[in-house]
């Protein structure tokens, strides 16, 4: 199953399979150019949303990518490293986060132009 929140920007893919904490994986390929997927996901008994959120290293908000129910599940976030208006962002490193009921794990990532 595919959702789409903005056309060709991300995509997210779910898979069956439940994992016993929140999951957040590396993003791949890392360095990226032009896209990279980061895999999440969420167990039984989180309630509330999810976020899943890409900051530059001073913190600003690049983009939310995910803002949704928590469902239990893995998935998979395709995204194309542009910010929320839709323009390119400059390579550097930024720092990817999941937010799921109490759990917040973090990791970075690299984007080469």
């Amino acid at each position: 199953m595919i959702y789409r929140f903005m056309p060709t920007v991300t995509s997210v893919e779910h898979d069956n399979a439940v994992p016993e904490t929140v999951y957040l994986g590396r993003n791949y390929p890392n360095p990226f150019n032009p896209v990279t997927t980061i895999s999440y996901g969420i167990p039984d008994g989180i309630s509330g949303y999810a976020t899943l959120k890409v900051f530059d290293l001073r913190g600003v908000l690049v983009k939310t990518l995910i803002n949704q129910p928590a469902g239990p599940g893995m998935y998979s976030v395709v995204w194309d490293g542009t910010d929320t208006s839709g323009n390119r962002i400059s390579s550097g490193v930024y720092i990817y986060t999941i937010q799921a009921g109490e759990f917040t794990r973090s990791n970075k990532m690299i984007l080469m132009r």
